[in-house]
């Protein structure tokens, strides 16, 4: 019993401990200099925590979403496989866009606004260039507004009819999802690289030698 109480307690720690490292490092309370010792930074947290601050815990479904997706490609459900990552860049560029919004301190509303009311491709472009972020790559953006079209096409069926020879489609289909997927997962790679320098500023390394 004690064994499961230790390996609950490990992944809680994992799994919410660096949230309160980056929250901490963002209102100016821990240091990047910090990171390099354990005591320093499992002190303040303490401190922190007995002086009744409040914290921000969000659910990240991501990593779900992507072992979900996987499934669904091995299955070769390609159109849930699609809808799933199209899901997946969608709440890495919201969390980018709430990332951003706090650290700049505008405001609950406005974040929760900027996410609800822009669609993808502002999301993907000039909301990122208002708030001073660094313009993400062409090709990658033409990938993730590819895959949001059809999962928008997959969700909100049009029921229209087809034409030419089933096996022609067929095959061009065929051809046009193999080329989509793989520019997909480099799409992934990308944005959750994006994500890493924003967000974690290359301490995440640091960040988790402080769990181990």
């Amino acid at each position: 019993m004690d064994n499961n109480n230790d390996k609950l307690y490990d992944q809680l720690a994992k799994a919410v401990l660096p949230h309160l490292i980056n929250n901490l490092i963002e209102d100016g309370l821990l240091q990047e200099s910090d990171l390099s010792s354990k005591s320093k930074v499992y002190s303040v947290i303490l401190r922190e925590i007995e002086k009744g601050i409040e914290w921000e815990l969000i659910s990240d479904h991501r990593k779900d979403i992507l072992k979900h997706a996987g499934h669904y490609e091995k299955v070769k459900e390609i159109e849930l496989y699609f809808m799933l990552v199209s899901t997946f860049f969608e709440h890495t560029l919201n969390y980018i866009i709430h990332h951003e919004c706090k650290k700049r301190k505008l405001g609950d509303k406005i974040q929760k606004d900027i996410i609800k009311s822009a669609n993808i491709n502002s999301k993907l472009t000039w909301i990122l260039a208002l708030l001073g972020l660094p313009k993400l790559n062409e090709k990658h953006v033409e990938v993730i507004k590819l895959v949001s079209e059809r999962r928008n096409a997959f969700v909100h069926y049009k029921w229209q009819p087809s034409y030419g020879t089933p096996s022609n489609q067929e095959r061009q289909q065929k051809l046009s999802d193999e080329s989509l997927l793989l520019s997909c997962k480099k799409a992934i790679s990308y944005i959750k690289k994006y994500e890493a320098r924003l967000v974690h500023k290359g301490r995440k390394n640091k960040v988790k030698q402080l769990m181990k």
